[in-house]
C-alpha cells in the first residue's frame, strides 16, 4: 500500500518520522509530503527535514491512506489549509484510511468525522466534539481511521497502522527486527 505523511511547519518530529521509518522497514511505500511550496519543512523543535515532494506535485487520490503528525503549530497549518482539507474529505468519503497522533485529530474533529465516535488525542485537543476522548494510547475510530494520544505512542502507532495496512505477519517482522528479536 502506499500512503503519505502531511508535514507543516511545527510538526511534531517523532510523531512523523517514526511511522516513517516503521512503514518502510515494512516495505510500504510512503512519501513524506511538505504542504509549502518548499520540500523543507521545519519541526516543532527546529529540526529541518527535506520532504521527499510537495502536496502541489502529486495527486493525493493515487494513495491509500495518509498519515498527520502532531505539533500544535504544525497542526494548525494543517487545518488552515484547504488542499488538506479537500483531501481529508475525499478519503473519509471514498474509504481510504486516515491516521492520525496526538492533536491532530483536533482536524476531523473539526470535519466531522468523530461525531458520536471513541478517539484519542492529546488531552484539550478534543473541544467542540460529540464524540468521546478515550485517553486510550490509541483507538479504531472507525474501520479507516485510527488515531493516536500523543508522541509516547508513536512507536506503537506507527506498528499497528502497519498491521493495518501490511497485516500482522508484517508488523511482527518488524516490531521484532526493532526490539533487537529474532524473526520466526
Amino acid at each position: 500500500m502506499n500512503g503519505l505523511i502531511l508535514l507543516a511547519d511545527g510538526f511534531e518530529l517523532v510523531e512523523a518520522y517514526t511511522p516513517v521509518d516503521i512503514l518502510r522497514r515494512g516495505q510500504q511505500g510512503i512519501l513524506t509530503v511538505s504542504i509549502s511550496s518548499s520540500l523543507e519543512v521545519i519541526s516543532n523543535i527546529g529540526v529541518k527535514v527535506l520532504a521527499d515532494t510537495t502536496l502541489s506535485q502529486i495527486d493525493y487520490r493515487d494513495f491509500e491512506f495518509v498519515i498527520l503528525p502532531g505539533g500544535l503549530k504544525g497542526v494548525n497549518n494543517l487545518k488552515n489549509d484547504t488542499r488538506v482539507l479537500d483531501l481529508l474529505k475525499y478519503y473519509n468519503q471514498n474509504n481510504k484510511f486516515i491516521f492520525a497522533i496526538c492533536a491532530a485529530p483536533s482536524i476531523l474533529i473539526g470535519l466531522n468525522f468523530l461525531s458520536n465516535k471513541v478517539y484519542s488525542c492529546y488531552p484539550g485537543c478534543d473541544i467542540n466534539t460529540n464524540g468521546t476522548n478515550t485517553l486510550n494510547p490509541f483507538t479504531r475510530s472507525s474501520q479507516t481511521i485510527l488515531t493516536a494520544k500523543s508522541m509516547y505512542y508513536s512507536n506503537d502507532f506507527g506498528l499497528e497502522i502497519l498491521e493495518i495496512i501490511a497485516g500482522k505477519e508484517i508488523r511482527d517482522d518488524v516490531e521484532n527486527s526493532i526490539r533487537g528479536h529474532k524473526s520466526k
